[in-house]
């Protein structure tokens, strides 16, 4: 650290890749461990260096978006990005690809990318033209279920632009979203439904993407929460009281 590297990794590109994506590196001192590390890289088990550019760009671009224009996105998307890495070891080779999608999830808010007025299209038009990897901009543009959205705000087609991904990777960007507050607090799947309710009419786009699509928006939830509980990490779950 300390000096600049140019990045050969295409923007957004997932890596396939082993390691750790905190802000660290492997171990402490480079020079100390220096040997085991390229030892690693070499044999493939160590993609530290180009998932933390990946991520590292994704900050990055959600950052300058969002820092000033959009705060409060910023500071939702900070914590969604959190969540993330706290569960990304079980997304390998994807672990990269799924917190880069967090980090940029919501960056369609950000006032200057407002183009169709649908954030998941918006967002995801931008890092198209940013030269991001196709699966990237398909997991933010569908990112919490936009296909329903979409369809009722007449925009099915410009989201068509983007590949969807079922799967366990969207699932769980899926759940980092939903299970993560405005402002960066735990919460569960059914507050956030309550926080809906109590916020937006019946008959209102809002009320009317939650009764099309609730089911599938759990479903991903319940399966996300289902991979931790087998892994034992389960104290990431927002159900689970801080403390356990």
């Amino acid at each position: 650290m300390g000096h600049r590297r140019s990045s050969s990794v295409t923007p957004g590109c997932p890596a396939p890749a082993e390691a750790a994506l905190g802000a660290q590196g492997p171990g402490g001192s480079p020079a100390r461990h220096r040997p085991v590390t390229e030892k690693l890289l070499r044999t493939g088990f160590l993609g530290y260096r180009r998932v933390m550019e990946q991520v590292r760009w994704a900050h990055g671009v959600a950052r300058d978006r969002l820092a000033t224009t959009a705060p409060g996105r910023w500071r939702h998307a900070q914590a969604v990005g959190v969540r993330a890495v706290q569960i990304a070891d079980l997304y390998k080779p994807d672990h990269g690809l799924l917190v880069a999608a967090a980090v940029l999830h919501c960056i369609g808010y950000a006032p200057d990318l407002v183009d169709t007025g649908f954030p998941p299209v918006d967002g995801a038009r931008h890092l198209r033209d940013l030269g991001a990897h196709p699966r990237l901009c398909g997991l933010v543009a569908h990112h919490r279920g936009a296909a329903v959205e979409a369809g009722l705000r007449g925009l099915a087609d410009e989201l068509a632009e983007f590949p969807d991904e079922p799967g366990p990777t969207r699932d769980a960007l899926w759940y980092c979203e939903l299970t993560v507050g405005p402002n960066g607090e735990r919460r569960t799947f059914d507050q956030w439904i309550a926080d809906i309710e109590a916020r937006d009419p019946v008959g209102s786009v809002p009320r009317r993407f939650l009764e099309l699509g609730r089911d599938q928006l759990r479903g991903a939830v319940d399966r996300t929460r289902e991979r931790l509980s087998h892994v034992g990490l389960e104290r990431w779950d927002p159900t689970v009281p801080e403390s356990a």
